[in-house]
């Protein structure tokens, strides 16, 4: 179920995202949301000149789903972790307005994305688009985004053959191998080879 929207116009406001399902995101000049690694789904996502969304991406990148419009018009604050670790996946068919610096990856299979010349910061990242329409004086510079740490499709396998790990995956960790305390059990499958435990 839905979070709620987030709507802050006058007076300004700051809040606190956890990552999860929201309606409408809608910031106004002055007002500051803040958001942290994990995946994050809103209707729509506006952010007005004069707004902020600090990003902290040093647990893991942040996803970013909008469905029906992206307009970037308030900038992202790094707030931790690499650069370049923001993917926004936009749904709508409405053009995706990036009128300032915009540093992560965008894909938006049915809208054209609009980089326009950036009132602040510069365009740095990788555009997916149905169309992308750099504006004249515009410069993109490309930073890539850290696929692997989201979880492999078959045919891979997050199994590292190794019976004293605990094998998993998520969007903040990506894959990880977690060494079992020593005496825990770890068959083999094989009961002709000695005891089974970790060491």
């Amino acid at each position: 179920s839905s979070l709620g929207d987030v709507i802050l116009h006058q007076p300004p406001g700051e809040r606190t995202l956890e990552p999860g399902r929201y309606g409408t995101l809608d910031i106004q000049n002055g007002s500051r949301v803040f958001l942290r690694s994990g995946s994050y789904y809103f209707q729509s996502f506006n952010s007005e000149p004069g707004s902020q969304v600090f990003v902290d991406k040093s647990q893991g990148p942040i996803v970013i789903y909008s469905r029906d419009r992206f307009r970037f018009h308030g900038p992202f604050v790094h707030n931790g972790g690499p650069d370049g670790q923001v993917l926004v996946g936009y749904l709508g068919t409405e053009n995706a307005d990036l009128q300032v610096g915009f540093v992560g990856t965008i894909v938006a299979p049915n809208a054209t994305i609009d980089l326009r010349f950036p009132i602040s910061g510069q365009h740095r990242g990788a555009f997916f688009g149905r169309g992308v329409h750099v504006f004249s004086d515009t410069t993109v510079l490309r930073v890539p985004f850290t696929f692997q740490t989201f979880c492999p499709l078959p045919p891979h396998v997050i199994d590292d053959g190794d019976p004293c790990t605990v094998d998993s995956c998520n969007v903040i960790g990506g894959v990880s191998h977690v060494q079992q305390p020593a005496g825990g059990a770890c068959t083999d499958g094989n009961d002709c080879n000695g005891t089974e435990v970790c060491t």
